[in-house]
């Protein structure tokens, strides 16, 4: 990871476009802002792409929302946009993130000298709320059993009723569901990294921390969903070149280039994590579930191992986990423990 200074050539903002007499400029904040994004996220990181984007888009809607130029923000800007934020009904994690991005653009702003001088502290890091712990927000809740079949019944019939987008995320979801596996590590997939031992799907995947690892789903509906959903695409996968994206975008929508810039999809650009979870959210509203996030696909997986597994360390490895405590941790929240006392103190007290 690289930190560079606010660019100061060609067309790209320089530290004079944030002097505090000057009026407020959205242009130039923009490239400031992809400028900062490119130069603090890794360049071999999967999911660059979508961290761009992300990045830029939780800064911008600061400045979207004081209107002022980054020197004459001051903390009770920030506080009034935290009020904001949670008035918007986000997650405290959510919250959390957009104000430590800021955080984050405003000690990159620092390092310039002039901007040092303009820009005395970091504004952001007075008012940014201490980070939720993990397994805690509301997303953690693992589904239930018949909850999973609700949704996936739901997906499934959606795609037999001719939607090829459902096709697809039925595919994605059982993959989710019965390898627990994260947001990137399913998303990220080409068509190089899957292959077939009779009714097992194999699937190699960069796991987090970079690890690269081969996971063998024995399940026959893994390979199932999958084939029908290349064979709709028409696309043979041993014909497919390695590096091809497995899922694809399928709807009409546009693409940004740059923060400007759009065009239309192509048949065969990626699909992007943002783009099927925003199906599965439409899927489980109308599934009658609710709101969900994609993350409990990997609680769920963790809860039903874990009813099963005979030793922690089984989930650790189910999880990959590197340390037994996180297992411990991670189960404790997303699991609904048995009663095994309750029945029995009951009877012995008198109580019906």
């Amino acid at each position: 990871m690289t930190t560079a200074l606010i660019p100061t050539s060609g067309d790209l903002a320089t530290p004079d476009d944030f002097a505090p007499e000057r009026a407020f400029d959205l242009d130039a904040l923009c490239l400031a802002v992809d400028s900062w994004a490119a130069t603090t996220t890794a360049s071999d990181t999967p999911r660059r792409t979508d961290l761009l984007r992300d990045k830029a888009r939780m800064v911008l809607s600061f400045f979207e929302f004081t209107h002022k130029s980054p020197t004459l923000v001051q903390p009770l800007d920030i506080r009034a946009w935290r009020l904001a934020l949670e008035a918007r009904g986000l997650a405290a994690e959510t919250v959390y993130a957009y104000i430590s991005r800021l955080s984050s653009f405003y000690t990159w702003l620092r390092r310039h000298p002039n901007l040092a001088a303009a820009i005395p502290y970091n504004p952001a890091l007075l008012e940014r709320p201490t980070r939720a712990k993990p397994y805690q927000s509301r997303g953690t809740r693992a589904w239930s059993a018949d909850e999973v079949g609700m949704l996936l019944n739901y997906v499934k019939q959606c795609a037999e009723d001719g939607s090829l987008p459902a096709l697809r995320d039925y595919a994605l979801l059982v993959i989710y569901i019965l390898t627990g596996l994260r947001r990137r590590e399913v998303i990220q997939v080409r068509a190089g990294d899957i292959a077939w031992d009779g009714e097992a799907l194999l699937l190699t995947t960069q796991m987090k921390g970079g690890q690269s690892r081969t996971k063998r789903i024995e399940a026959p509906v893994a390979a199932a969903a999958v084939r029908a959903y290349l064979a709709a695409t028409g696309r043979d996968p041993a014909t497919l070149a390695p590096e091809a994206p497995l899922w694809l975008a399928h709807d009409r929508a546009t693409t940004m280039i740059g923060r400007k810039h759009r065009r239309d999809r192509r048949p065969d650009d990626p699909l992007g994590s943002h783009g099927f979870v925003k199906n599965l959210k439409r899927y489980a509203l109308d599934a009658g579930l609710g709101d969900v996030h994609l993350h409990q696909t990997r609680h769920t997986f963790a809860a039903l191992v874990g009813e099963d597994a005979e030793t922690l360390a089984e989930v650790q490895e189910a999880l990959h986990h590197r340390d037994l405590a996180t297992t411990r941790v991670y189960l404790d929240r997303v699991m609904q423990h048995r009663d095994k006392h309750s029945r029995r103190i009951a009877a012995k007290i008198g109580l019906h």
